[in-house]
């Protein structure tokens, strides 16, 4: 493969960032040095057959044994330049695709960890394709210069063979069929399945994951099949037209040497070079057919707007913690059904407001939109009396603190993902929020105690001890204003008392938003606000709204909302009597 089309697959996403330059030098060294190797020794058979004395040859032959020398040399420093130049861009390339993610670009395959497996194919094989289509390219070039210069009719040959290779090397346009296409689809099913396997073990669906995978690999496995057949192909046809350029050359060379234009010693010495020019170029490179599509991926990834875009500046001055959602309406698509429409509700400082409703009714949306997840496609969401959209996006996150329904442990130990949000916090700070989120309880139990590993997924934690970590990061953030997307979900009935409890004392000035399905936790809320739809059914007490909305008296009798332990409980009344 040409250094053409490994610049215009390869290039576009690494060559701009990544300091090739160093290992693209290296290997022209050895390039160089391998044609000096192969020039000096046509040289010498050359001079030995006209008639040179052997003692007259012993210079030449000692300065080729210190070119073998030198060219190995240079062959581990080539390999391990590579090598260096692939990791760095692999760094560069990784943290660029995760600034993307970050950002809220969507990756082509779906799957963010897909994503992360491109930019590892593109740099693992790209960048060492393209250091080798470069060198050869330019040793290449430098080769033409030489022949030109013992004379010009000897260039023409190469050039011919060099002007057909680069031509008949054009990318063709990128299918879904692509190698590069089916290997990133097949790796981030792999990612998929393994990030899931408790769902599929559960799901006892574990025959049907292993199927798809199976399918994948054979579709990836039928186009490289393919691919081989066609490279196969075009190989011999390029190694054909090498071999008719050097045997041009050969021709070339004999009739100068005849006519007296070019000393017989020097012949030799010119097909060495051009078959040893043109070899390299004729190749077909693997890497870069395996790495077309990653690389066409992750640079569409890198190329896509963000979502939420990004907000720099200075902090707003006196931000007042309060929260409010203005006439706010919201599609996740353009196309799509309005989620939210019309939504306008008010968390005062200090003030606790609890959102109700069916599932679907946009409970988790209004918590993602008030952090600023995404934004609204109407209306306004307000912190402090100021757009969220205009804020600085530092300052956001200091002052909105999101606990997500499903939380997410990384694989650090419990203390480093309870200070995610704010890595410079002491142990002490650490253990503080611990307690007042009641996860000290089994942290300290624990043989590490808060050094323990969360595991995979936060995998070796239950779903409440997981949600109480996930309350203990965000007390740690101290952020004033908190929005809880239903916090208590996986927290027994004792536990979630007690919660309630321990985050009043914790700090009762919070303002704080909080998606609920339990009735102890709404009763505990100054306000409730009741979404049916996408929009706000009813606003009121608990008690004014089971005086006055027939919804949610119907929400409350039917048990939609979790009235804790129903068997230590009375009856709910209904009627709010």
């Amino acid at each position: 493969m040409s250094a053409r089309r490994v610049l215009r697959t390869v290039g576009p996403v690494v060559g701009a960032r990544v300091a090739v330059v160093g290992a693209v030098v290296v290997s022209v060294l050895r390039r160089a040095l391998v044609l000096g190797l192969g020039a000096l020794a046509a040289g010498l058979v050359g001079r030995a057959a006209t008639g040179t004395s052997a003692a007259d040859l012993r210079g030449g032959v000692a300065a080729l044994v210190v070119l073998a020398v030198a060219l190995g040399a240079l062959a581990v420093v080539e390999r391990r330049t590579t090598w260096r130049t692939a990791a760095e861009a692999r760094t560069d390339l990784r943290d660029r695709v995760y600034a993307a993610l970050a950002r809220g670009a969507a990756p082509a395959t779906g799957e963010p960890a897909g994503a992360l497996t491109d930019a590892d194919l593109v740099t693992e094989r790209g960048v060492p394709a393209l250091v080798r289509a470069v060198a050869a390219a330019v040793a290449g070039l430098g080769v033409l210069v030489v022949l030109a210069v013992l004379h010009p009719l000897l260039a023409v040959a190469p050039l011919v063979v060099l002007v057909v290779l680069v031509a008949a090397d054009t990318p063709r346009t990128a299918r879904p069929t692509d190698e590069g296409d089916l290997l990133g689809a097949l790796g981030a099913d792999v990612v998929d399945s393994v990030q899931g396997l408790r769902e599929v073990l559960a799901s006892g669906t574990g025959g049907a994951r292993t199927t798809l995978i199976d399918a994948r690999s054979r579709a990836l496995t039928a186009a490289r099949t393919m691919s081989a057949g066609r490279t196969a192909l075009a190989a011999v046809l390029r190694d054909t037209l090498v071999v008719a350029g050097v045997a041009a050359t050969v021709l070339v060379a004999g009739g100068l040497v005849a006519g007296g234009k070019l000393s017989a010693a020097a012949s030799p010495v010119a097909v060495v070079l051009a078959a040893v020019a043109l070899g390299p170029l004729a190749r077909s490179d693997g890497g870069v057919a395996d790495a077309a599509g990653a690389a066409a991926r992750v640079a569409a990834l890198l190329a896509a707007p963000a979502p939420v875009p990004d907000v720099t500046g200075a902090d707003v001055a006196g931000l007042v913690p309060s929260l409010e959602l203005r006439g706010v309406t919201f599609r996740y698509a353009a196309d799509g059904p309005e989620v939210l429409h019309d939504v306008s509700l008010t968390v005062e400082p200090g003030q606790t407001v609890a959102l109700v409703g069916h599932s679907g009714a946009g409970k988790s949306t209004c918590a993602h939109l008030a952090v600023r997840l995404r934004d609204v496609t109407a209306g306004a969401v307000l912190v402090g009396g100021h757009d969220v959209r205009a804020l600085p996006t530092a300052q956001l996150r200091r002052t909105v603190a999101l606990v997500p329904q499903d939380v997410y442990l990384f694989l650090d130990s419990l203390a480093d993902n309870i200070r995610l949000g704010r890595p410079e916090a002491s142990d002490a700070e650490v253990v503080a929020a611990a307690r007042a989120a009641l996860a000290a309880q089994f942290v300290e139990q624990l043989p590490e105690g808060y050094a323990t590993p969360a595991g995979e997924l936060g995998g070796l934690l239950s779903g409440g001890q997981r949600q109480r970590l996930a309350l203990a990061r965000a007390l740690l953030l101290d952020a004033p204003v908190l929005v809880l997307d239903e916090p208590v979900a996986n927290l027994d009935v004792e536990n979630e008392r007690d919660l309630r409890l321990a985050n009043v004392l914790a700090g009762g000035d919070r303002t704080t938003l909080v998606v609920a399905h339990r009735l102890s936790t709404i009763t505990g809320a100054d306000r409730v606000v009741m979404l049916e739809r996408g929009r706000v059914l009813a606003s009121g007490t608990h008690t004014e709204l089971l005086r006055t909305c027939p919804p949610y008296r119907e929400l409350v009798a039917n048990r939609n909302l979790i009235t804790d332990d129903t068997r230590k409980r009375p009856p709910v009344d209904v009627h709010g009597t």
